[in-house]
């Protein structure tokens, strides 16, 4: 826990632009440290609390996922703000220079992954195993720890996607394509046009 608060003090403080390559390297460990932090408080609070005891097997994935899907969000936001002024165009249907279908659909993968992840950990026990062997004990507080590492892990491939996926087509485009009429192509004045052709004769 100790190395986690200090790793994610280290990252937090060490602001990152998406067009760094150490930029989804910090969002990686970021999202592993705070869902860790996240799962031991969960841990204490389940001792201590019959509330929490009682229902922490819904309230701990809907904690995790709004927290960690906002937070991705709004650094997304930040960022895509910052890279996309200059190269994009503002309509009038939209005030902000990127995708945000685009940014809500991949920023909701990280909470998509902590959902089927939490389901699979909590479904199938052999996950804990091995972390109830390596720290030789049986206590509650183990298995937090082991979803804790196991959901962290299992936002690194989907911020992976997210941020490609943002990095190359969250941005509007720069050029503004213009549909028009038909018939305005047609010319106004027929006579000008090119008389049709006109059989002639074989001598």
């Amino acid at each position: 826990m100790l190395i986690s608060l200090v790793v994610l003090g280290i990252i937090s403080l060490t602001p990152q632009s998406m067009t760094s390559s150490l930029f989804l390297i910090n969002q990686m460990f970021q999202n592993s440290c705070l869902i860790t932090i996240l799962c031991f408080f969960a841990a204490i609070f389940q001792d201590k609390n019959t509330f929490f005891q009682k229902y922490m097997h819904i309230l701990l994935p809907c904690i995790l996922i709004v927290i960690v899907w906002l937070k991705s969000l709004v650094i997304y936001a930040n960022e895509l703000l910052v890279q996309c002024t200059d190269s994009s165009i503002y309509t009038s249907r939209a005030s902000y220079p990127f995708r945000f279908d685009l940014l809500l659909w991949n920023t909701s993968k990280i909470a998509i992954a902590i959902f089927i992840t939490y389901l699979i950990v909590n479904f199938f026990p052999f996950f804990q195993t091995p972390f109830y062997e390596l720290f030789d004990t049986s206590h509650p507080i183990i298995s937090y720890l082991a979803l804790g590492i196991w959901l962290g892990c299992a936002t690194w491939p989907a911020e992976t996607s997210c941020y490609f996926n943002l990095s190359t087509s969250g941005c509007l485009p720069a050029t503004r394509i213009v549909f028009k009429d038909v018939a305005t192509t047609v010319p106004e004045n027929p006579s000008s046009s090119s008389p049709p052709p006109v059989d002639v004769p074989l001598p």
